[in-house]
């Protein structure tokens, strides 16, 4: 089949383009048989494949010959006829191909045989290693094997981007070796991509199309090892420095070696892949929260005394229950498996401020919940990666927000929480928080791995 209009662009795999099919010469019968497949197709009655050859042409009129190289198109849509001009298709090219001879004319849709070229050259690891003969370095190998992720047209997919000539874009289509088109694309990146700067105003695709060629350019003249920067953003040191804080996060050996394999994942992505945002928020998580940061006890019953008697007036029954408490702490320096403290009144009593104060008098930091009105557990323990725009429950939000995995923590309002049948109950979650025997491997559905709460006083309200 033939274009109706000239064809200026190499066409890239897997890239949908509109087309315009002109009015064939043929016989009413063939006609017929053309107009029943394209109205077939726009019907969607039929799901064959449609596949067409595309020789690219200044002209609108252009004689078949064997050897003509060309671009294999696969049949996408058909919208609609128009009067006299032909068919408004699009198309999707898939690999090349070269006329070998001409065949009957049988139909009007059987113009030639065609042969495609499955090069194993033109493979992505082939050029990888060619690459490393040329000394590239890592940065632009890497950048080939996680951008280029199709076996095919690789030097097409970035001779695309620059804005080359019709004559130049012939030149690469006909080059069926790899070698051959390597060679007359460093010539055309010294053509199109000099080294000179730009003056004026560059356009963002021009800066793009600079930033990825120059690499290219050096490394296929010879020259040294170069460091690549894409136009991105570079992530090669930010990704080095979240190592490097997996490292000094002070992990459990299990949540470090976990943590390591998910980092080597995120090495092998591509980095504007909606996985690697994920992985790397994730990352980010893990290395923020206080594994075996803890804030040391200071416990001076004495002062413990004054501070209440200073911050709170009256509840004496209060006051003495408290002191009895942090004395039975500061008895057993070891991990206590104590009731957790519950105070029950009106609002405004000054229930939020005792357990301020609680933790002002042990030297941890404070954190306040509000527990009202929930009725979800996923608020408690989360929600799982694989859901969009998951993140942490509120217990993990909380010592990542302290810094330290012992702070004081005020679960506020807990008796009017919902029993949340629709989407699990928080009150069942909040047992694995405060019960001694779990929280140790308390595990948040985000994180994914236990985390030990059992440092964690717990002080609620209702």
């Amino acid at each position: 089949m033939a274009l109706r209009d000239p064809v200026h662009v190499l066409f890239i795999p897997s890239v949908v383009l509109p087309g315009r099919l002109g009015k064939l010469k043929t016989s009413s019968v063939e006609k017929a048989v053309i107009q029943d497949i394209l109205r077939k197709r726009k019907d969607k009655q039929d799901g064959l494949p449609l596949y067409f050859g595309l020789i690219p042409s200044l002209s609108g009129n252009l004689a078949l010959k064997p050897g003509m190289v060309g671009t294999y198109a696969r049949f996408i849509s058909y919208t609609r006829e128009i009067d006299d001009d032909g068919y408004e298709i699009s198309f999707s090219a898939e690999k090349r191909m070269i006329i070998e001879k001409k065949a009957p004319s049988s139909t009007a849709f059987a113009m030639a045989y065609i042969r495609l070229h499955d090069d194993p050259i033109e493979s992505i690891d082939n050029v990888i290693k060619i690459m490393e003969r040329k000394d590239v370095s890592p940065a632009v190998i890497n950048y080939v094997h996680n951008k280029l992720n199709r076996n095919d047209m690789v030097i097409e997919r970035i001779a695309d981007t620059l804005n080359l000539s019709f004559e130049d874009k012939l030149e690469i289509l006909e080059a069926l070796s790899l070698s051959e088109r390597l060679s007359k694309f460093a010539n055309l990146l010294e053509k199109y991509a000099p080294d000179e700067p730009f003056k004026g105003p560059i356009p963002r695709k021009s800066v793009m199309t600079m930033s990825i060629m120059k690499p290219f350019q050096q490394a296929l003249n010879g020259t040294k090892t170069i460091r690549f920067v894409s136009p991105f953003g570079d992530n090669s040191q930010r990704d080095a420095e979240l190592a490097e804080k997996i490292n000094a996060a002070k992990m459990p050996p299990a949540v470090h070696k976990a943590a390591m394999e998910e980092y080597a994942r995120l090495q092998s992505m591509s980095n504007h892949s909606g996985e690697y945002s994920v992985m790397r928020n994730y990352l980010d998580t893990l290395v923020a929260l206080p594994w075996s940061n803890s804030s040391l006890d200071e416990i001076d019953i004495n002062k413990a005394k004054e501070e209440l008697d200073r911050d709170h007036y009256g509840m004496a029954k209060i006051k003495r229950r408290i002191l009895e408490y942090l004395a039975v702490r500061q008895l057993k320096r070891s991990q206590l498996k104590g009731p957790i403290l519950c105070f029950v009144g009106p609002p405004g009593v000054g229930k939020t401020s005792i357990g301020r104060s609680i933790a002002s008098i042990l030297g941890r930091k404070f954190h306040r919940i509000c527990l009202g009105g929930v009725a979800d557990a996923s608020d408690i323990r989360g929600c799982r990666r694989t859901y969009v725009g998951s993140m942490p429950g509120r217990i993990i939000s909380a010592l990542k927000q302290c810094g330290t995995n012992n702070p004081v923590i005020l679960l506020d309002e807990v008796d009017k929480m919902s029993d949340g049948k629709l989407h699990g109950s928080p009150l069942a979650a909040l047992l694995e928080v405060l019960d001694p025997e779990q929280n140790s491997q308390f595990s948040d559905h985000y994180i994914g791995l236990p985390f030990d709460l059992s440092q964690v006083i717990f002080v609620a309200t209702a």
